[in-house]
C-alpha cells in the first residue's frame, strides 16, 4: 500500500516502523509513546508518555515529511524539553527547543516541513540559552522592567507548568509547526520522575542504536552521548570543598602535622578557619530557572548554619548591579531575583571587590552565556568559581562547575 493511500494512523505505524528499522535510536524513542489520535492538538505533541497528533496535520505531510516530524519529537525526548521548561512561557519555549534541534534533525539526514525554525545564529546553543536571547529582544523598551514574571522570577506560590497549561481542547504550543513538546508534570517532584525516566530511556534508546548499527550512533547525537556519559558531578560537595579551600590556614598544636609523626618529630598541623566572607553572585539574565536558585538558597543557608561561612554577601547582576544583600550566621536566607536584563560579570565581580574586599572568594550562579571580553571583565584578586546551569561552556578565569537543579 502506498504512502497516499494511508489513513494517519496507518502513517503514523508505517513511519515507526520506519524509524525502527533505518533509524534505530529514534525508532526506540518513538516506540516508547503511546501514539494518541486528537484533532484539537494542532500539530503533534509529546510528553515523555504519549505522542499526540492531529490526524489532519498528518494528512497532509509527505512521507519524509513525516519522518522527520517524528524524528523532530523523539528529539524533544532526547534533549528533555519536556522536563526542562520550568517557568517559561510555553510559546516561546518550544520557539527556542526548535531552534536547538532542528539543526540536529537535518544533520542527521532527515527533512522537515516547511517554515521549519532555523536560525544559524543559535547553533551550538541550549534551548535556555536561545530562550533568553528571544525573551530579550522581545522585551518591551522598558530596560527590562516590564515583565516581573520572567524566568527565575516567579511569583511563590507558582510551579513549573503554571504558565499556560494545554488542555485536553487546546492546540499544542507550536510556533515551527513541526510538533512541540508538553510539561511531563506540573510539580517538581513529578518533573523529577520524569526525567529520570526520560534518562532511562535515552539510555536504552542509546543501546538499542549501538546494537542495530554496530557501535555507531548518528553524528549529531554526539553532545548528547558526551553529556550522558558524563559521571555525575555532586556539585554541592564541590562547592562546599572550593569554600573550604579559600579558608585560612591557623596553626594547631592540636592536631599535629601527621606526615612527621613516624619520623618522631612532633611539628603543628593546621586548621582551616571558618570562612569569614563568601560572595555569592547571581546571574539576572533571565537564564536561571527557579529551582536551581532555590537548591543554591539552601546551598547557602547549610553553609552559614554549619559554621562554615560567617557571612553571605549576595550580589543580583544582569548588564549591571540590581541588588545585593548580606547574610550573618542565624540569618534565615531568601534568594530572589527581582529584576533581569541583558548578561555581564564585570559588574557584579567590581561590586564584590569595592564593598566586600574581605571576602575571600566568589561563586557565580550563572549559564556563562555572555559574549565580548567587556562582558568578563578582569580577573578579580580572590578564585572564582563559576556554578552553571545548562550546557558545559568555557570561562577566561576561574573554575567552572557544571550543576543540576535535579540532582
Amino acid at each position: 500500500m502506498s504512502w497516499h493511500d494511508l489513513n494517519p494512523a496507518g502513517r503514523m505505524a508505517a513511519m515507526r516502523e520506519e524509524l525502527i528499522i533505518s533509524a534505530p535510536f529514534f525508532g526506540a524513542l518513538f516506540a516508547s509513546q503511546d501514539l494518541v489520535a486528537r484533532e484539537s492538538i494542532g500539530t503533534a505533541a509529546v510528553n515523555g508518555k504519549a505522542l499526540t497528533y492531529a490526524p489532519s496535520f498528518v494528512a497532509g505531510l509527505s512521507e519524509l515529511q513525516c519522518l522527520g516530524v517524528g524524528v523532530h519529537e523523539t528529539l524533544h525526548l532526547a534533549l528533555m524539553h519536556h522536563v526542562r521548561r520550568g517557568a517559561r512561557e510555553p510559546e516561546l519555549w518550544n520557539k527556542a527547543c526548535d531552534l536547538e534541534l532542528n539543526p540536529m534533525v537535518l544533520a542527521s539526514g532527515f527533512v522537515l516541513p516547511d517554515g521549519a525554525l532555523l536560525e544559524a545564529r543559535f547553533a551550538g546553543m541550549s534551548a535556555e540559552a536561545i530562550y533568553s536571547q528571544l525573551e530579550a529582544e522581545a522585551a518591551p523598551a522598558d530596560g527590562g522592567q516590564g515583565r516581573q514574571d520572567a524566568p527565575g522570577c516567579a511569583p511563590d506560590d507558582s510551579s513549573p507548568g503554571d504558565s499556560g497549561e494545554q488542555g485536553e481542547g487546546a492546540p499544542a504550543p507550536d510556533p515551527g509547526e513541526c510538533g512541540a513538546v508538553l510539561d511531563a508534570a506540573d510539580s517538581a517532584e513529578g518533573l523529577a520522575e520524569a526525567r529520570a525516566e526520560a534518562e532511562a530511556m535515552v539510555r536504552q534508546a542509546l543501546s538499542v542504536a549501538r546494537a542495530a548499527n554496530g557501535g555507531s550512533i548518528p553524528d549529531a547525537l554526539a553532545p548528547l552521548v558526551s553529556t550522558l556519559n558524563r559521571a555525575p558531578v555532586d556539585w554541592r560537595a564541590e562547592t562546599a570543598e572550593f569554600i573550604d579551600d579559600a579558608a585560612s590556614k591557623a596553626v594547631s598544636w592540636n592536631t599535629p602535622n601527621r606526615r612527621f609523626l613516624q619520623s618522631g618529630f612532633i611539628l603543628p598541623g593546621s586548621t582551616p578557619d571558618a570562612v569569614s566572607c563568601i560572595a555569592l553572585a547571581v546571574d539576572c539574565s533571565g537564564s536561571i530557572g527557579r529551582e536551581t536558585l532555590a537548591q543554591f538558597q539552601g546551598l547557602a543557608q547549610q553553609l552559614l548554619d554549619d559554621g562554615r561561612v560567617e557571612r553571605l554577601a549576595v550580589v543580583y547582576c544582569h548588564s549591571r548591579v540590581c541588588g545585593s544583600a548580606e547574610f550573618l550566621a542565624g540569618d534565615s536566607i531568601e534568594l530572589r531575583i527581582e529584576e533581569t536584563g541583558g548578561t555581564a560579570f564585570a559588574p557584579a565581580l567590581a561590586h564584590v571587590e569595592a564593598h566586600w574586599p574581605e571576602a575571600v572568594a566568589i561563586v557565580y550562579l550563572t549559564d556563562l552565556e555572555a559574549y565580548g571580553a567587556e562582558a568578563w571583565g578582569a580577573a578579580p584578586s580572590v578564585p572564582v568559581l563559576w556554578a552553571v546551569q545548562g550546557a558545559r561552556r568555557r570561562a577566561p578565569f576561574g573554575r567552572v562547575l557544571p550543576i543540576d537543579a535535579h540532582s
